[in-house]
Parts: C-alpha cells; structure tokens; sequence
C-alpha cells in the first residue's frame, strides 16, 4: 500500500486477493479466529486498499488524466450472491464487498473523479494454485459444478479476459455499479450448436430479484432470437420474468432458446429468414460460430470472419485469398 499512495500514476484497481479455507466448516462448528482471519484477509484488506487508491488519487499530481480513466474492479464470488455451505466467513466476505462496498464505492468514487467507476466480477470456482489441491477431487469437482450456476470451472483468463473489458472506459464506459457474472453455456446436442462453449455476462443490479439481470453473449452468435450485440430476446429476461428464477434457471432457459429458436420474432432478421427458409445455410454459419467458440482469444486476435459467408480466417489464410 505504500507504493500505491507514493504512485500517482495509477488509474485501475483491481481487489483480486483473498483466501477460501480448504475445509468444510459448517457455521456451527466455525470458530472464530477463522472468521475473523477470513473477514480481515478478504474484506478488511479490501478497505484499506481502496482507501489508499482514492488518497492517492485526490493527492495525483496529474488528476485530470488519472481521473478520467479511474475505475476499480472487485473479485467476487458466486458465493457471494448465493452463499456456500461450509464457507460462510468467505460468503459473507465477498457478500459485503459485493453489496456494502461496491455501492459504496460506486458514489463515492465520482466525488473524486466525476467518471470513475466500480463494478464487481463474480466468478463461481477458479482453476488456481489456491484451488488446484481440492479440485484434484472428483468429489470435490462434481459438489463445486453442482452447486454453482456457472457449470464450469473457470481459468484464470476466463477472469482476465472479463476484468480488461469492465476496466475499459472504452467498452463499458457507462457500466457503473454492477455485479457481473461470467457464465458458459454449452451448445444442446442434436441442434447446430452442439459442441460450443458461449460465454456469457449476467449483470446484477440492486433491483434483483423483483427484476431480471441484463444478459447477454460474448461470444458471436447466428441465431433468430439473438441481436448483433449479444443480447437475447427471450420472454422470461423481459414481460416473463419470476422472481424465482435463479441463475440456473435463466441459463435453461437460453440454452431451450437455442434448441428451439423462434423465428417469428426475430432479433437477427437474417437468422430467422435462413432458419425458415434454407435451414443447410443456417447450420453452416451457426457451425462457424461453434468453431469460432472453441477458439482462445489470443488465437482470435488477427482472425477474420466472413460474416457472409460464416467461415474462419487466419491472417495466412486471408492474404492467400487476397492473392489468388
């Protein structure tokens, strides 16, 4: 922290320590230097930190430049929005940043730098050497991707990927506030989309759950029922929605959506031409997109897609088309 308040360069925070104990404690039997020792690691440590970003940001000897791109990003939990059996001092420290300090943050941040923003990425279980040991579980594995909406273990570029972009002012410039959930839907067997990996954004405000997340794909899509820039167009994300509805029960529902599109209110007015009327040209551009959801995002960087024609490019490939 003291290089922080001597630095008055630095213009991102990002909050991404803290520590899960390894066993399984219920709340009856936890004692408390656990959680006190959980509480002062995960949420202590996160005050002071934040404290010291904003003292050196109001102390910057260039505060307009640092002011205009200030922004935090907090690591949260799925457990922090759902809670976790065995863990509720990591739960309850991730449920307070996630809740108390976020919005905190959020006001107060803009009295020092009129645009800065703070928003929390709330992943479920990450592949990391904190989590390596307990992850060698089958046991272990199937608890954690039955418990969590997510079904999936994420890496630890999954993460990066989604903090580079809610850091950008240049991507989410107006994104302020909120909760982010990192999802991956797989594509249903026996339609065009078996065999991808979609990753999506849930955004959670304070309104949830009396009303729905803001959910959209990251990754491109070719479907009747999908807009150019991911969002969906799916009844229970709008006049539909329950407030029973968790995060497990939207995903189904998206991934019914992609079982069974419904052309006849279309957000992508091609798509839903295509699906009605020549379905072998339909499957062929949403099989690019499967292959395209395969594909790591360094190994994405450079390529080029033929949005005509649905196909996959490298740089190699596409100046050998140019020249031929």
């Amino acid at each position: 922290m003291a290089n922080l308040a001597e630095e008055d360069k630095v213009q991102i925070l990002i909050v991404n320590h803290g520590i899960w104990p390894k066993d399984d404690v219920p709340l009856v039997n936890m004692t408390l230097n656990q959680w006190q020792n959980t509480l002062q690691t995960n949420l202590t440590s996160s005050f002071l930190i934040c404290r010291q970003y904003l003292r050196a940001l109001s102390a910057a000897e260039t505060p307009d430049v640092l002011k205009e791109n200030a922004s935090i990003v907090l690591i949260g939990s799925t457990a922090g929005k759902f809670g976790e059996a065995g863990h509720a001092d990591y739960a309850v420290s991730k449920g307070a940043m996630m809740s108390g300090l976020l919005k905190t943050l959020t006001v107060e941040l803009p009295k020092i730098a009129p645009r800065g923003r703070v928003n929390c990425i709330a992943p479920g279980w990450v592949s990391t050497p904190m989590t390596a040991k307990a992850l060698k579980d089958p046991q272990v594995v199937y608890k954690a991707l039955a418990t969590t909406p997510l079904r999936k273990v994420a890496t630890t570029r999954d993460i990066a990927n989604q903090v580079a972009m809610i850091a950008s002012n240049a991507v989410s410039g107006h994104v302020t506030g909120e909760v982010i959930l990192v999802a991956v839907i797989f594509g249903p067997a026996e339609t065009p989309f078996e065999d991808g990996t979609f990753k999506l954004l849930l955004n959670f405000d304070e309104s949830y759950p009396n009303k729905p997340p803001t959910v959209k794909f990251l990754s491109r899509m070719f479907h009747p029922n999908v807009y150019a820039n991911g969002e969906l167009c799916l009844d229970i994300l709008q006049n539909r929605w329950s407030p029973t509805y968790d995060v497990a029960a939207i995903l189904t529902s998206i991934q019914s959506l992609l079982h069974d599109p419904n052309p006849n209110s279309p957000a992508n007015a091609e798509a839903a031409q295509l699906y009605r009327e020549n379905m072998k040209e339909y499957v062929r551009r949403v099989k690019a997109t499967v292959e395209e959801s395969w594909l790591d995002p360094d190994e994405k960087e450079g390529m080029e897609v033929d949005e005509a024609s649905g196909t996959i490019a490298t740089p190699d490939e596409a100046e050998d088309a140019e020249s031929a």
